[in-house]
């Protein structure tokens, strides 16, 4: 079962709430690449989206990324190597809170700063807002 599924998501690729973003580019940015965006909600001048398949490029700069929640092993492994490889400077992650996940164990909880978000937030193409619990993560 995937994780879209196991969080109540219909989909797993929902732009992140600009008020967010405004709030974390001024506080972590501003950010040179959004690595996980569309051509309708890129949050950055440069951006990847599905295509560009963000997972093989390089990502430079301060980076943003509200990935596809179904795959964040993958995902927070990338942002890891990125700022570690020194190819980005940070990566500024947007991500549910799943405690219980390997992803959170290996390269979250021991690598990352964390940010908790108080409150629902309601993605945008979503019609009702997120139920669950969702978090900040910086890797730097």
């Amino acid at each position: 079962m995937s994780q879209a599924i196991l969080l109540n998501l219909e989909r797993d690729d929902y732009s992140t709430p600009q008020d967010l973003f405004n709030r974390m580019n001024a506080k972590h940015g501003p950010f040179d690449l959004d690595a996980a965006a569309s051509h309708a909600n890129a949050k950055c001048a440069k951006y990847y989206t599905r295509d560009d398949d963000a997972l093989n490029q390089k990502w430079e700069g301060v980076v943003w990324c509200n990935p596809p929640w179904k795959e964040l092993i993958k995902w927070t492994s990338k942002a890891l190597e990125e700022v570690r490889c020194g190819n980005a400077t940070r990566v500024v992650m947007y991500l549910p809170v799943i405690t219980k996940a390997r992803w959170f164990h290996e390269n979250v909880l021991p690598m990352a700063s964390i940010e908790w978000i108080q409150g629902g937030v309601k993605f945008g193409g979503a019609k009702d807002h997120y139920v669950g619990s969702v978090m900040i993560v910086i890797f730097a």
